[in-house]
């Protein structure tokens, strides 16, 4: 099955990127949410899969930052 590697910043420290874990993502481009990381990130990690894209960042609002490999 493939999965989503993902690292990302802490709110307590923003410039220290930790191993996050590696949801399984289907067939339909959901990721599965085991992993504690905002709805908003997830949404738009499943949009950049479904556009064809293979990695990528995401950046919220509030400062924080999601890396993240689709390992198929």
């Amino acid at each position: 099955m493939a999965t989503v590697r993902i690292i990302g910043n802490m709110p307590n420290n923003i410039h220290k990127m930790v191993w996050l874990g590696a949801p399984a993502i289907d067939s339909r481009n959901v990721i599965e949410r085991n992993i504690e990381i905002p709805e908003a990130a997830f949404s738009q990690i499943e949009r950049a899969i479904g556009n064809g894209a293979t990695e990528g960042f995401v950046t919220l609002e509030n400062g924080l930052r999601y890396e993240w490999f689709l390992d198929r």
